[in-house]
């Protein structure tokens, strides 16, 4: 569990702080376990939601059951470790599991809990019920009925088409990031893998541990649950071969492991220390027998696997010097790209013994001088590497160029789509050494846009696609965990020919389309990327994100709290000049909208674009307004109203388009960013602070 802090508390809009956990909760969770928390019935919870005006929030259980890290972040700062508990119907270990393996949501959630008492239900008071009616009719007023339930994805694409044999990888869209084969029911369903398959993909990949699906000697309770993994992931194996679909683990190892965790027996095995885990030193010859062993173990018992994608340098603790700081004196005398060709090499071998026909992906993110690489030793690595492995690298992660200007894309981006330096490099180097080579892109969306399947920016994706293609790449990893929809953008990848493939997606409209989409070129390649605003600003939260009067004092954190920590958001970025650069991309994405909207008897996948971008647009004006409420505040400007005014009518435009359509504001690593009560609370959040301007 994350160490508990003594912080300033956050404001609440509600007259009483129960009230707030209704308000958060009525409808993601069930009635009885917040009764529990507040210490009532679930009946007076039931006679408070009516006396709030959300009672027509209809239960759903797959909140609990596939967005139960929502329910987590909308509780973090508000319900102590306990009440969040039962709340949830999770036990401390699980919990404790979330926070510190499902991508980093501890992190995400600030790296610390905050001190919270705990909230009990009290009678309203003769204010408390006035202010109560108050917010009951803002409620009414704005309230949506029929809001849409979540997960209730649609796919445009049906009829299955015959693609070229290229990789086309991708992460499902659906999938739970997590411990998923572990459920008993459907991970993906056969529509989304029908989908798939007719927009041209042919691969799925999902990330795991080796641990996962094989013994593991090195903690002090034997995991036996991993024959049930192994039995399931088969299945889906066997599911996805009916839609011409291969499927590929993502691996990252040999993975740390808790020093609580580990058996004391193996503790001459221990190299790098990061906070409370550690690593199995790889130049230990027990962890490099594990990583063989366990490797062979897996492919002879998934024997349809099709690929195994490694990744050798990450935020995750693996070998000793996956980045920079090593403190192990056992493995001192080698360089970070030993270790990771090293790794990729047992692995092969393995693979190889086994008579196994799966792949082995190298993935050479971290490759790079921000894990400690040298000149050249990218280069050095993949010499030592066996020659039967495949090469991957993120094509814009690294050094631009644009005129005499050097600049570094330290993310995955759409607003850069072009091969860096470093990956031009490293393909050609790895196809001079007869490696086979892919690119890892992203074609749907990023974290300058996630909350979105897809953003409409086609050009900019095929002009990535054609540079990558003239250095030889034809085969894709197209998506992080972010990215995954099956969307018409998808069957760009295998596209010889742009304005083909716009005449084939939107008929007699392709023309406008095509203007509205370089309109959006444009406003995008003014975006000022930064990994800091990316991260920390509210660009995927949009108008979610509440307001404060007054300084909240805390820090933004990754992708999940912005508050007002504007300096965080900009970073690197000038005040004046990151007004300047977003109001353009603004400007430019509104000319677009006007231009679509033109058009007559839109088709659907026209109407898709302009949902989307308008969630887009919205998100991003809300992210500038914000920035400018905050600077004012700062400054006591009293003029404050202008935002909240414009706040509040960018709110009310979000929660509509978002009550029409499931996949806006869901992202596989993060679940759903939005719920109708997000909404609901903002508008009482901004409506009240008019009133007090």
């Amino acid at each position: 569990m994350l160490k508990t802090l003594k912080v300033d508390n956050l404001n609440i809009f509600t007259p009483t702080k129960w009230q707030t956990v209704i308000l958060r909760n009525y409808g993601l969770v069930k009635t009885t376990n917040i009764a529990k928390v507040l210490n009532c019935t679930p009946r007076r919870i039931e006679i408070e939601a009516t006396r709030l005006g959300i009672e027509y929030i209809q239960y759903n259980n797959l909140w609990r059951e596939k967005s139960y890290l929502t329910i987590i972040r909308n509780n973090w700062n508000l319900l102590n470790y306990e009440q969040l508990l039962i709340l949830l119907e999770m036990s401390e270990e699980e919990l404790s599991y979330n926070l510190n393996n499902n991508d980093f949501l501890g992190v995400k959630l600030g790296n610390f809990k905050s001190e919270e008492e705990s909230i009990y239900y009290k009678k309203l008071n003769k204010e408390e019920t006035k202010e109560t009616h108050k917010i009951k009719k803002i409620i009414r007023k704005h309230f949506i009925d029929n809001y849409v339930s979540p997960f209730s994805f649609r796919y445009l694409q049906k009829e299955r088409k015959t693609y070229d044999n290229h990789d086309r990888i991708i992460y499902p869209y659906s999938l739970e990031y997590g411990d998923t084969l572990m459920k008993t029911s459907a991970i993906v369903s056969e529509e989304e893998l029908k989908a798939y398959s007719s927009c041209g993909v042919n691969g799925l990949w999902i990330g795991a541990t080796l641990r996962d699906f094989c013994y593991y000697p090195f903690s002090k309770k034997i995991d036996r649950k991993y024959l049930k993994r192994r039995q399931n992931l088969n299945k889906f194996i066997d599911t996805t071969k009916k839609y011409g679909l291969k499927v590929y683990l993502y691996l990252n190892e040999p993975r740390g492991i808790s020093v609580e965790e580990l058996n004391a027996k193996y503790n001459h095995l221990k190299g790098r220390t990061e906070g409370d885990t550690v690593a199995l030193c790889i130049a230990n010859k027990e962890v490099r027998d594990y990583l063989y062993n366990a490797t062979k173990e897996l492919v002879k018992n998934v024997p349809s696997l099709e690929g195994i994608i490694t990744i050798t340098s990450s935020e995750n603790l693996t070998h000793c010097k996956h980045i920079p700081g090593s403190d192990c004196k056992t493995c001192q005398q080698y360089r970070p790209y030993e270790l990771a060709s090293l790794i990729n090499n047992i692995m092969y071998k393995a693979i190889s013994d086994s008579n196994s026909k799966t792949r082995l992906i190298a993935n050479l993110w971290g490759w790079a001088s921000y894990c400690d690489y040298l000149p050249n030793e990218a280069q050095k690595g993949i010499d030592l590497l066996d020659q039967n492995i495949e090469i991957m690298c993120v094509s814009e992660f690294g050094t631009h160029k644009k005129g005499k200007k050097f600049y570094n894309v330290g993310e995955y981006s759409l607003s850069n789509a072009e091969p860096c330096i470093e990956t031009i490099e490293l393909i050609n180097y790895a196809k001079k050494k007869n490696h086979k080579v892919l690119a890892k892109i992203q074609v749907n969306n990023s974290w300058e846009m996630s909350v979105v399947p897809y953003i409409p920016c086609f050009e900019s994706v095929f002009n990535h696609l054609e540079k990558l293609r003239k250095i030889g790449v034809n085969n894709y990893m197209l998506s992080w965990t972010l990215g995954g929809y099956p969307s018409i953008a998808l069957s760009l990848v295998s596209a010889n020919n742009y304005d083909n493939w716009l005449k084939e997606i939107f008929v007699e409209n392709y023309k406008i389309v095509k203007n509205a989409i370089h309109n959006i070129s444009i406003g995008f390649s003014h975006f000022p990327f930064d990994t800091h605003l990316l991260y920390l600003s509210p660009l995927n939260q949009g108008p979610s994100n509440l307001i404060y009067k007054n300084s909240t004092n805390r820090k933004a954190t990754m992708v999940t709290f912005p508050y007002d920590d504007i300096s965080s958001w900009v970073s690197s970025h000038e005040e004046k000049s990151f007004i300047t650069k977003m109001k353009k991309v603004i400007k430019h994405f509104k000319k677009a909208l006007r231009m679509l909207n033109e058009i007559n008897n839109p088709s659907e996948p026209i109407l898709e674009i302009i949902r989307y971008l308008k969630v887009w647009t919205i998100c991003y004006e809300s992210t500038l307004n914000q920035y400018l409420f905050s600077l004012n505040k700062v400054d006591n400007n009293q003029n404050l109203n202008l935002y909240l005014n414009k706040e509040l009518k960018l709110t009310l435009e979000l929660y509509k388009i978002a009550s029409t359509d499931a996949t806006i504001g869901f992202e596989a690593s993060n679940q759903y960013i939005y719920t109708q009560n997000m909404f609901l609370e903002k508008i009482i959040n901004v409506v009240l602070l008019k009133k007090k301007e």
